[in-house]
């Protein structure tokens, strides 16, 4: 029986160990689920938070696989290993893209970080000359936070922003949530975040890879073990799923198998062949497309047609979920579990929806980060983390303009922020957000009332 895998582990002592300990389904409760395989940190199956046995072996497989230090392994997703690398290395001024995740805004506030931000480009990315500037402000800068690949795949130089944080003395985290499969896709593998240079990157494994919701991985240098290993253990569960770290340990295995190139070929070749039947059949639509876009996604811009509807068509009629549908596009992701089948039939359906459409065609290049140019960023008068016992009065949305906002307020998906705690809501935000809710997308606020917020008395 071998002793570096989790899932053979789990099996055994499915089969032979009474379970004189918790969790309660005592690994025989009737289920389709896999109670059988539910266990605790028993000494076979090592601790997570402590890892000396399996579970370290898992660590230093996924070290080996992304060509990192350190890797923790997550079971509360790349949000816990955001907050958890905030905690580790966040001081001074945290500079952020404006585009991170709600995660990482939430780091900031909890740890009681001043925010400074990079506006992104239309495309979602970062230029290196915004980094450099905004290193000009004097601010103590020791952590800087970008995402790339970006929700719709688009990728910034990540080794020109490394570079600049060396040469101030800042660090560098990636939230590569996105892009766990980049290591391993064709004509990718070299544009990782961690080979590029970044100090910590954190991989979503769920998002791309064949693993269970919920897993992550952190990927950090070895001398900041000690430092993630206790905010991990701040931001993770003192019970992890061993379900989810056994799916940590399959996922691991696929990536290692001897064909595991070859899987990988075919799913480029594969993506490849779509994307190419796209380009040349789409007279209303348009699939989005450059050079620092990653290829797995499949960005369907929809121009005059609501991307909403698109969505809601391709479920009732060809029974497809996308990923997320907005007014002008919606977004399927693609995954190496993906073949020539399953994306033929996704091409066939957008085809025939494209076939139908009327209205406008859709244009090449389309904003897809709105508070690049056209509607600037909120003025700040205020740090999240310092309005957390101001007082409050509710108002009306459409009411609030020129109030000083006491909640976030974001889109979902994917959870970018439009609005923090401490920023003046300017004019024109309330009509835009409750346009986004009218053609059909989730826009959500801390309190849960939205379309109310609740601003400073």
């Amino acid at each position: 029986m071998r002793n570096d895998r989790l899932l053979p582990l789990l099996e055994r002592l499915a089969g032979t160990a009474l379970p004189m300990h918790m969790p309660g389904g005592k690994r025989r409760f009737p289920s389709a689920l896999p109670y059988r395989l539910d266990a605790t940190e028993l000494p076979a199956l090592d601790d997570l938070h402590a890892p000396t046995g399996v579970l370290r072996t898992l660590e230093r497989r996924a070290s080996a696989l992304w060509g990192c230090e350190q890797t923790f392994v997550m079971v509360n997703g790349g949000t816990g290993a955001l907050l958890s690398a905030v905690r580790a290395a966040g001081g001074g001024t945290l500079l952020i893209a404006r585009n991170c995740h709600r995660s990482v805004y939430n780091a900031a506030e909890l740890c009681r970080l001043p925010l400074a931000f990079l506006v992104p480009e239309s495309d979602g990315t970062i230029l290196p000359e915004t980094v450099e500037k905004a290193f000009q402000n004097g601010q103590n800068i020791e952590l800087m936070v970008i995402t790339s690949p970006t929700y719709e795949g688009t990728v910034s130089d990540v080794s020109a922003i490394a570079a600049i944080c060396r040469r101030h003395g800042s660090r560098l985290l990636v939230d590569e949530a996105h892009g766990s499969h980049l290591a391993f896709l064709p004509g990718w593998e070299d544009r990782t975040a961690v080979r590029r240079g970044a100090d910590f990157v954190v991989h979503s494994l769920h998002k791309t890879l064949p693993a269970l919701t919920q897993t992550a991985l952190l990927h950090a240098p070895a001398d900041w073990t000690d430092r993630l290993r206790f905010a991990c253990s701040v931001f993770e569960t003192s019970s992890p799923s061993y379900i989810l770290l056994a799916s940590v340990d399959e996922c691991l295995a696929f990536l290692e198998r001897d064909d595991a190139a070859a899987v990988w070929r075919d799913y480029a070749d594969a993506l490849g062949e779509v994307r190419e039947r796209l380009f040349a059949c789409l007279r209303h639509f348009r699939l989005y497309d450059a050079e620092n876009a990653e290829p797995g996604k499949l960005l369907l811009l929809t121009g005059g047609t609501s991307g909403v509807e698109t969505a809601q068509a391709l479920r009732e009629r060809f029974a497809i979920d996308v990923e997320y549908a907005y007014p002008d596009r919606l977004l399927a992701m693609t995954s190496v579990c993906d073949d020539r089948e399953t994306l033929g039939r996704f091409a066939d359906a957008v085809l025939t929806l494209d076939g139908e459409a009327v209205g406008e065609g859709a244009p090449e290049h389309p904003p897809l980060f709105r508070q690049s140019g056209e509607n600037p960023l909120p003025q700040a008068v205020f740090q999240p983390f310092e309005l957390r016992d101001a007082p409050s009065r509710t108002v009306p949305l459409a009411a609030s303009a020129g109030e000083i906002s006491l909640e976030y307020v974001w889109a979902y998906p994917p959870g970018i922020p439009a609005l923090l705690p401490g920023e003046r809501v300017p004019e024109g935000l309330p009509e835009r957000l409750h346009a986004l809710a009218a053609s059909g997308v989730s826009v959500r606020s801390s309190s849960g009332r939205f379309p109310t917020l609740s601003v400073l008395a």
